[in-house]
């Protein structure tokens, strides 16, 4: 199943040629994952979509699992930085409560424990967050900025 769901979205939203494409013409570069409950049958869909990417034409696979909150952030961060063959990881937690049900890290929080366990990594690539309006709301990203 996770097969045949790489396939629709390859053909009919990345490189593939479907006679009716939801967006038109355009064509997308990768997909994005927004794990929330388990990771079952995702690295059957990403493994799938990255051969259907191999004929040239390169296919960006990115994933937002989720990790609760500053505690289980670093045991996430161990554990996929171990598992998962990726370059680079980002963090990417909501900029305000009201951006997501869980995973919120206070500004001072992030500034305080997070960088300097998370910034030793190679596979550090920095933050991201969830979502820009709360972000401008709350002016989270100019808090956290100097310290990541």
């Amino acid at each position: 199943m996770p097969g045949g769901v790489a396939d629709y979205l390859w053909n009919h939203f990345l490189g593939g040629h479907a006679k009716f494409r939801p967006l038109g013409n355009a064509v997308l570069d990768g997909e994005d994952f927004d794990i929330e409950r388990g990771e079952r049958h995702y690295a059957v869909l990403a493994r799938r979509l990255s051969e259907l990417g191999n004929g040239g034409r390169k296919v960006y696979l990115t994933a937002a699992p989720q990790y609760g909150d500053a505690s289980n952030l670093k045991s996430s961060w161990e554990q996929w930085t171990s598992s998962i063959p990726a370059r680079l990881f980002f963090i990417g937690p909501p900029a305000s409560k009201a951006a997501a049900g869980s995973g919120y890290i206070p500004k001072q929080v992030l500034i305080s424990q997070i960088p300097p366990f998370i910034k030793g990594s190679q596979k550090y690539g920095g933050v991201m967050l969830w979502d820009r309006y709360n972000d401008i709301q709350s002016s989270y990203s100019i808090a956290i900025k100097g310290s990541v």
